[in-house]
């Protein structure tokens, strides 16, 4: 008896495991991938009015907005993902404001268009309506409007051109900067007067998602005299947002 039931034991195969997410995989779930990208963003006259970063998460299933005005007061992230079951496209936004949005709509030509209807004052509709139109080399425009009354007029409440950014960044006294290059200077600075530095220059930052890299010109404080050497910096962010030094590297003399 025993060994027939080591036979059986032997011979009986795995149950299957359970059927993985069907995915997001289909043409509709990537008609919103023009607007990922890590951008500049810029108003009518041309002035720099924010930076937005738009990531794919979830396995594509879902693009993350993190959006900050350029001295970073003013931030906000939104989710945007297709849904199968009304063939239709959502946004959930909040920022520190503090404000809201909740947005549907599709694709509309070529162009995403979604809004928001609500009940104002007095019972007429007020409408909130986003639209991001793809345009050339790259570009987006995204343009928010307003109505007070069902859509019968309009108001602009935001109208910017996203360029996708150049991540080598000069350091310009009097410019606007992107957050994250605030904090990694910050970082930098932090951790150079800590080693003793003196006469910190900092010549340009590059920045992907999760890393940074500084390069400058530093002495060091007691050694009189002593010419300018160059460093290079590499910082990693923390989950928390900081950005914490990883590697330091003395690249020899200035030249001048």
């Amino acid at each position: 008896m025993l060994w027939l039931l080591l036979a059986l034991f032997q011979t009986t195969p795995p149950p299957t495991p359970p059927p993985g997410p069907p995915g997001c995989t289909s043409a509709e779930h990537r008609q919103f991938d023009f607007w990922i990208g890590d951008w500049e963003v810029r108003g009518p006259k041309g002035q720099i009015v924010g930076y937005n970063r738009i990531t794919s998460i979830m396995g594509g299933c879902a693009l993350r907005e993190e959006w900050t005005n350029t001295n970073g007061a003013i931030r906000g992230v939104s989710h945007n993902m297709y849904d199968p079951s009304d063939e239709r496209w959502h946004q959930a936004w909040t920022d520190n404001s503090p404000s809201r949005l909740t947005l549907v709509g599709g694709l509309v030509g070529r162009n995403m268009v979604m809004e928001q209807r609500t009940r104002g004052d007095g019972g007429a509709t007020d409408v909130q309506r986003i639209t991001w139109t793809p345009l050339s080399e790259g570009r987006v425009r995204q343009l928010w409007e307003s109505s007070k009354d069902g859509g019968a007029t309009w108001t602009a409440a935001f109208d910017g051109t996203y360029s996708r950014r150049d991540r080598t960044l000069p350091v310009k006294e009097g410019e606007p900067r992107h957050p994250d290059e605030i904090a990694v200077l910050k970082a930098v600075r932090s951790r150079g007067d800590a080693a003793g530095w003196t006469r910190l220059v900092v010549d340009d930052v590059v920045l992907t998602a999760d890393l940074a890299t500084a390069r400058g010109t530093f002495e060091r404080r007691g050694a009189g005299g002593a010419h300018p050497r160059r460093f290079i910096e590499i910082l990693r962010r923390e989950p928390g947002g900081a950005w914490t030094s990883i590697h330091v590297q003395d690249a020899g003399p200035s030249r001048p």
